[in-house]
C-alpha cells in the first residue's frame, strides 16, 4: 500500500485495488492478518 496516495480523487474501484481489498470486504483471515500487522482498528480517545 503507498502511504502518498491522494485518496479524494481515487475511485472507489481505484481505492479498493490500491488497498489490495474487494467491493465485498476482506475475508476473515485477511481481516486477522491486517489486525496483527497495524493493531486493532480503533479511535483513541483524545
Amino acid at each position: 500500500m503507498e502511504a502518498d496516495t491522494s485518496w479524494h480523487i481515487q475511485t472507489a474501484e481505484q481505492a479498493i485495488f490500491t488497498l489490495e481489498s474487494r467491493p465485498t470486504g476482506l475475508s476473515k483471515a485477511d481481516a486477522v492478518e491486517r489486525a496483527l500487522e497495524y493493531g486493532p482498528n480503533e479511535i483513541q480517545a483524545a
